[in-house]
């Protein structure tokens, strides 16, 4: 009985503390923080796909100018034309191109100048309207690649072809252009120079002869 009484005194203790005081209101739950959060990652979400948007818009922009402009290689059909019919040149005349070959001597050791006899043999990489530049080269420095000039037997002057094969202590070339190996192969004996620059005109010049 006694716990009965103190238990209805506190109930009653309790109530008059309270008496007067405003209900609690609860918080509303668009102001809690992780409502605060989540309108703040909506904001930036519709940010980024606004900017999404108008990089998409610009893509396709340059998609269409690309295909007003340019064909696609892929569905190109290769050239008929020959890579042995041409060759690069330039605006340079033959006055021109002898001078810049003169200038770029100067900066190897022991470099020459050589033009080219109208063969075409090592189109397309260069032809009758370029000046070779060379240099003083050891024969165990050649490389496969490398375009040498050597000594032939049948011709006066040079040959200027590419080292394509290494056969034990020789080399086997073949101009660009041509459509088997040379007759002949190159060694210490007939090995002249390496060709380390091309000067392209648009007109073929004279200085010293190469083959």
């Amino acid at each position: 009985m006694r716990r009965v009484v103190f238990a209805a005194i506190a109930l009653l203790a309790t109530a008059r503390l309270f008496a007067g005081q405003p209900p609690c209101e609860p918080v509303p739950a668009s102001e809690t923080p992780e409502a605060t959060r989540i309108a703040e990652l909506e904001s930036a979400l519709k940010v980024q796909a606004e900017e999404l948007a108008a990089l998409r818009a610009e893509l396709d922009g340059y998609r269409t100018w690309m295909s007003s402009v340019a064909l696609p290689i892929h569905n190109q059909p290769a050239p008929k034309k020959s890579l042995a019919s041409i060759a690069p040149s330039s605006g340079l005349d033959r006055d021109a191109a002898t001078r810049a070959a003169m200038a770029a001597r100067l900066m190897v050791t022991g470099a020459g100048a050589l033009n080219v006899l109208p063969t075409g043999s090592m189109r397309p990489t260069f032809d009758q309207n370029a000046i070779l530049l060379t240099e003083p080269a050891n024969f165990d420095d050649i490389r496969v690649g490398d375009i040498v000039t050597f000594k032939h037997p049948a011709y006066p002057v040079p040959v200027v072809h590419r080292v394509l094969e290494k056969r034990g202590d020789r080399f086997w070339s073949r101009g660009d252009a041509n459509g088997r190996m040379d007759d002949i192969y190159i060694t210490r004996e007939n090995f002249d120079r390496r060709v380390f620059g091309i000067i392209y005109g648009r007109e073929p010049v004279t200085v010293p002869l190469a083959r």
